[in-house]
C-alpha cells in the first residue's frame, strides 16, 4: 500500500509533520527517552550512565530486566541490574525499551473502542523476539540483530499514538486503509515520522 512516505514529496511529509504535531498525548520531553539518548549521543557517555539512568524509573527497568532475561536474549544467569541489563542488551535496543515505555504511558485513562493497548503491547514484544531470533540465524552482526529488534519492538508505534490520540476517530479504523480516508495517512507512515522526529 502506497504510504506518504513512499514518495519524497515535500507535500506529502508536510501532512504527516501536521498529522505529527497534532499528537497531543506525548511521552514528557523531560522523560528518561530524552536522558538517555542525550547520553548515547554524549562523545563521553557511558552505557554504565544509561543504566543508571534506566534504575531511575521503576516501569523501564522492570521492562528492561523482563527483555534481558526473556527465553529470546537466552542468557544463562538471571539478570537483576539495570547496568548490567544496559550492558548486554545495548544502547539502541534499550532506547527502544524506555520509549516504548514511555509511549504506553500516555494510553492512560483512555478508551479506543475496538483496540486494545496491551494486546499491542504483548504483539509487539512478540515480532521483536521473532524477529531477533530470525536475523540470528542469518548473522552475527549484533547491530543487525539489535535493528530488528528495535524494529519489531516500535513497528506499530503509529496505531498506539493515533489511539491515544484520536480514540474514537481511530477506533472507526479497522484496516490502514480506512486510516489514510480518516487522517491521510496510516499508522505505518504515521509512526515512522514520529520516530524520524524522536532520532530514533
Amino acid at each position: 500500500m502506497n504510504t506518504c512516505l513512499d514518495s519524497p514529496d515535500p507535500l506529502a511529509l508536510e501532512h504527516l509533520d501536521d498529522l505529527v504535531v497534532q499528537l497531543k498525548r506525548l511521552p514528557s520531553e523531560r522523560g528518561v527517552y530524552h536522558k538517555v539518548l542525550k547520553e548515547l549521543k554524549d562523545p563521553n557517555g557511558t552505557l554504565e550512565q544509561v543504566g543508571l539512568l534506566i534504575g531511575s524509573d521503576p516501569a523501564i527497568s522492570i521492562e528492561v530486566i523482563k527483555t534481558v532475561n526473556s527465553a529470546a536474549f537466552g542468557y544463562s544467569r538471571t539478570i537483576c541490574d539495570p547496568i548490567d541489563a544496559v550492558m548486554l542488551l545495548g544502547g539502541d535496543q534499550v532506547l527502544a525499551i524506555v520509549l516504548m515505555v514511555e509511549v504506553f504511558g500516555i494510553q492512560e485513562g483512555v478508551h479506543c473502542p475496538g483496540f486494545s493497548f496491551s494486546r499491542l503491547l504483548s504483539h509487539s514484544r512478540t515480532v521483536a523476539w521473532n524477529a531477533r531470533g530470525l536475523m540470528r540465524q542469518q548473522c552475527t552482526d549484533r547491530k543487525l540483530i539489535g535493528a530488528a529488534f528495535t524494529g519489531g519492538l516500535l513497528h506499530d508505534v503509529g496505531k498506539l499514538l493515533l489511539a491515544a490520540n484520536f480514540p474514537d476517530d481511530f477506533g472507526k479504523c479497522p484496516n490502514e486503509m480506512m486510516e489514510v480516508r480518516e487522517f491521510g495517512a496510516g499508522h505505518s507512515a504515521i509512526g515512522a515520522r514520529f520516530l524520524h522526529r524522536w532520532q530514533m
